[in-house]
C-alpha cells in the first residue's frame, strides 16, 4: 500500500469517501478529524474575513481599531470612511431681543401690561403690527414669552449658510538691527473673534413676517436713535427703559446665535459656535424691485457681531441654560427614555413605526453629553478613547403617528 502523506488525509476524508481502502487509513489515522457542515462554513467565513482584511489593507484601509493618528504612521497613507466627515447639516439658533415695546418692572423684567408704550400706541405702524402680526412682537420682546427664549421664526427661515471668521495671528517685529535685518515674532489671533459682518438669507412667506420683524427692528433703532430710549415716567414720547438695564449696562436690542453642525446621523455635535452681541444693519426693500419670485422671496439680511467663539464648552453650558428657560425642555433634559409615551419626549433619529426618519416637531432642542461606554458604536465611528460626544436632542409633544 503506497504511503500516505500527513497533509493529504483530509483531503482524501473528504473527496475519496468512495474508497474504502483509503477512506479506513484516514479515519484511522491519529491526525484525522471529522469536518462537520458547521464548522466546515465557520473556516470558510474566517478565511473570507483573513482574506478581505488583507485586500482592505492592501488599499490602506485599516479597521477603525486599528487607527491612530498619533501613536502611528502609516507609511503608504491612510484611508478613513468611517472618520472622514461626509456630509453635515447646519442648526442655527437665535436668541431674543428684549426690545421694551410692552412695559415692564425695572428689576425682574417681566411684562406688565397688555398696551405698548405710549410712544408705540400712537403710531399706527405699530398698532398695525400687534393687530395683524402679534407673535412678531414676542420674537422682539423676550420677556412677552419667556418660556420661549428662541426666535424661531429667524430659526425657519435662514436658508443659508452662516460664515464664520478665519483666526489670522498678527505678526510683531523688532526693530532693525546694525546690518539691516530683524526678528519677527508671532502675536496674538484675539482680533480676528473681534468685529465682523456676515449675512444670512431668509425665505420670507406671504404674512412677510420675517420682513416685519427686521422693519419693527428698524423701526425701533430709529427711535432711540432721536432720544426715544429713556426711563422718564412721565415722558409720553419716548420708551422707557428698565433701570437694570441702564444701570447693568446690557444691551437689551442685541442677541446671540448659536451655530451647530451635526454628522450624518442628525444629532451627534461635529463643530459648535456662538456669536455675541449680533445685531442686523439692513432693510433689503429692493426685494420687491421685482414681481416674480421665483422659489418664494428670499431676504438677505447684514449682520454684525460683537464677539465670535467656538468650540467652547461654556457655549455648550450657556445654550442648556437658555433652553431650560421652557419648562417642557427642563422636563426632557432628566429624562432617561426616549418613549412616546412619556409627555413631552426626546426625538430619536429614527422613527422604529415608520421605518423612517423621526419627522415630528420640536419645541426647542438642548445638547446631551455622551460617554464611550453609554454609546456601543462610540468608537467605531469616532475613534477609540476620544471620550465625550456631544448630541444636539430635540424635544417633541408630539405623538408618533
Amino acid at each position: 500500500m503506497a504511503k500516505i502523506k500527513i497533509n493529504d488525509v483530509n483531503k482524501q476524508a473528504l473527496n475519496l469517501n468512495n474508497n474504502n481502502k483509503h477512506r479506513h487509513y484516514a479515519t484511522n489515522s491519529p491526525y484525522y478529524k471529522e469536518i462537520s457542515p458547521t464548522n466546515r462554513r465557520k473556516k470558510d467565513n474566517q478565511q473570507l474575513n483573513w482574506d478581505l482584511s488583507k485586500e482592505l489593507r492592501r488599499n490602506n484601509i485599516w479597521d477603525p481599531e486599528d487607527i491612530n493618528y498619533h501613536q502611528f504612521r502609516y507609511r503608504f497613507g491612510i484611508a478613513d470612511p468611517k472618520g472622514q466627515i461626509g456630509s453635515a447639516r447646519e442648526y442655527l439658533f437665535f436668541t431674543k431681543p428684549d426690545i421694551p415695546i410692552f412695559s415692564q418692572n425695572d428689576w425682574s423684567l417681566k411684562v406688565e401690561s397688555t398696551q405698548m408704550q405710549p410712544v408705540l400706541e400712537r403710531s399706527q405702524y405699530w398698532r398695525e403690527l400687534r393687530y395683524n402680526n402679534f407673535p412678531v412682537l414676542t420674537e422682539l420682546q423676550y420677556n412677552i414669552d419667556p418660556k420661549n427664549p428662541f426666535n424661531n421664526l429667524l430659526g425657519n427661515t435662514v436658508s443659508s449658510n452662516l460664515d464664520i471668521p478665519s483666526l489670522s495671528g498678527e505678526v510683531i517685529e523688532t526693530s532693525n538691527n546694525q546690518y539691516g535685518t530683524n526678528i519677527q515674532y508671532r502675536g496674538s489671533s484675539e482680533a480676528s473673534n473681534d468685529n465682523f459682518d456676515f449675512s444670512l438669507e431668509f425665505k420670507d412667506t406671504k404674512a412677510l413676517s420675517v420682513y416685519h420683524f427686521f422693519r419693527a427692528y428698524e423701526e425701533f433703532q430709529t427711535l432711540k436713535h432721536t432720544g426715544g430710549g429713556k426711563n422718564l415716567k412721565d415722558d409720553m414720547n419716548s420708551l422707557r427703559i428698565c433701570y437694570k438695564y441702564i444701570i447693568q449696562k446690557i444691551l437689551y436690542d442685541q442677541y446671540s446665535i448659536y451655530k451647530f453642525l451635526v454628522d450624518e446621523d442628525g444629532e451627534t455635535i461635529l463643530y459648535y459656535a456662538k456669536l455675541y452681541g449680533v445685531f442686523s444693519k439692513n432693510l433689503p426693500r429692493d426685494a420687491f424691485s421685482n414681481t416674480q419670485f421665483d422659489g418664494g422671496i428670499t431676504l438677505n439680511i447684514e449682520f454684525h457681531a460683537a464677539f465670535y467663539d467656538d468650540m467652547n464648552p461654556r457655549i455648550l453650558q450657556e445654550f442648556n441654560n437658555v433652553a431650560s428657560k421652557n419648562p417642557k425642555i427642563r422636563t426632557a433634559m432628566g429624562m432617561q427614555s426616549n418613549s412616546s409615551s412619556i409627555y413631552p419626549s426626546v426625538v430619536s433619529p429614527y422613527n422604529p413605526i415608520e421605518g423612517a426618519m423621526d419627522y415630528r416637531r420640536g419645541i426647542g432642542a438642548f445638547v446631551q453629553t455622551i460617554s464611550d461606554s453609554e454609546d456601543p458604536i462610540h468608537d467605531s465611528y469616532y475613534g477609540a478613547g476620544r471620550g465625550n460626544i456631544y448630541k444636539l436632542k430635540w424635544v417633541t409633544v408630539d405623538s408618533i403617528k
